[in-house]
């Protein structure tokens, strides 16, 4: 609530109670025993009456401490078994999920992309095709509206079918 709501509330409290005075205190010889529960009832009525044309807003503020997204990227093509990679990318894969503070930071979710980007069951190694933009822009869709690092796990190599046959 901002000063200038707490004052005319404050100020609709003060004019209730006035009118409520006047009505019932204000030059009055006989009190009866009813007077006072009477000026408390019409003070609060006027009170509320006056407060429903202020129309306060309430607002309530919800505040979710999530923790973001860790996506690792491993790249599943057939360029990182030929320069002999995967103990090295698995093992770093694996030492990732078993160190705690990075799962204590963040949801770690891991992705194999070759052609298409897949979630992670197993590294193959034999995707003929690598597209690294394809991946990262879809993992980046995935996550539009959140916050979610990637750490991209590759060779660098753009392999192709061409580059497969012609190597192998």
């Amino acid at each position: 609530m901002n000063s200038t709501l707490l004052f005319f509330i404050i100020l609709s409290l003060l004019l209730s109670l006035s009118v409520a005075f006047f009505q019932y205190y204000y030059k009055t010889k006989q009190k009866a025993k009813i007077t006072p529960i009477l000026f408390l009832l019409k003070a609060t009525s006027l009170f509320l009456l006056i407060l429903l044309f202020l129309n306060p807003k309430i607002e309530k503020t919800t505040i979710i401490d999530t923790k973001p997204t860790l996506a690792i990227l491993a790249d599943n093509s057939v360029s990182l078994s030929y320069f002999k990679e995967e103990a090295n990318i698995t093992s770093f894969i694996n030492e990732l999920e078993k160190n705690k503070s990075v799962s204590n930071k963040f949801n770690v979710q891991k992705y194999a992309f070759g052609e298409q980007l897949d979630v992670f069951d197993s590294l193959t190694f034999l995707e003929n095709k690598t597209n690294i933009y394809k991946a990262i822009s879809s993992l980046n869709e995935l996550h539009k509206d959140k916050i979610a690092p990637i750490i991209l796990l590759t060779d660098g190599n753009i392999s192709s079918c061409f580059w497969r046959y012609n190597f192998l």
